[in-house]
């Protein structure tokens, strides 16, 4: 089964997918010194394109966003952040890609460990020990936070779906929500597996 996930901002969001054998992550940002509703707009626009042309791309595809960070003390940035993952989830069901939403804490503490799970913005020397983590855990960098969270997010579900232990409390809600809308099913070794 393909999968995409999204770290959703207003201004940055992370994408991660692979169709296949093809595997791509990247951000879609938008230009800062425009107004906040200018902003939101154009970068819900690039989304939307986005979306539209990975359509074309997959049959079966399972979507992972990122859950809302509820720790947030700034409503207004909550609010814009709920915005754009709202629309995101919205044009996904439009295209019938079924979602699963895992929360920030839970995905974190699966990819990085409970250790490395922070709920405070980062700094610029958090970013580059994030990155240098991440490069370590994965073989792998990336541009920006956002893209490696989007990459993370898509590991850390297909470990919740391959059942392996030790993992969060949430990973039990995420794998019986994947059963619930069918991308999952249970083998005779109860053993998840994709559809």
């Amino acid at each position: 089964m393909d999968i995409i996930s999204f770290d959703p901002s207003l201004r940055c969001t992370g994408i991660y997918y692979r169709v296949d054998d093809v595997e791509k992550s990247f951000t879609i940002q938008t230009h800062s010194s425009m107004d906040r509703m200018d902003v939101l707009a154009e970068h819900l626009d690039r989304i939307m394109q986005f979306l539209a042309s990975f359509n074309k791309m997959t049959v079966k595809c399972i979507a992972v966003v990122e859950g809302y960070a509820y720790g947030i003390k700034n409503s207004r940035s909550m609010c814009q952040m709920a915005e754009v993952g709202g629309i995101v989830r919205g044009v996904l069901r439009y295209y019938r890609i079924p979602v699963i939403e895992i929360g920030p804490i839970v995905w974190k503490s699966i990819a990085l460990g409970s250790h490395n799970v922070r709920a405070k913005k980062y700094t610029a020397k958090d970013k580059m020990m994030y990155h240098l983590l991440v490069a370590q855990k994965f073989g792998r960098r990336f541009e920006t936070t956002d893209e490696a969270d989007a990459y993370m997010m898509a590991w850390a579900f297909e470990q919740i779906i391959k059942g392996v232990s030790g993992l969060s409390p949430g990973a039990h809600d995420i794998r019986y929500r994947a059963e619930k809308i069918g991308v999952v099913t249970t083998n005779e070794q109860g053993v998840l597996k994709f559809v």
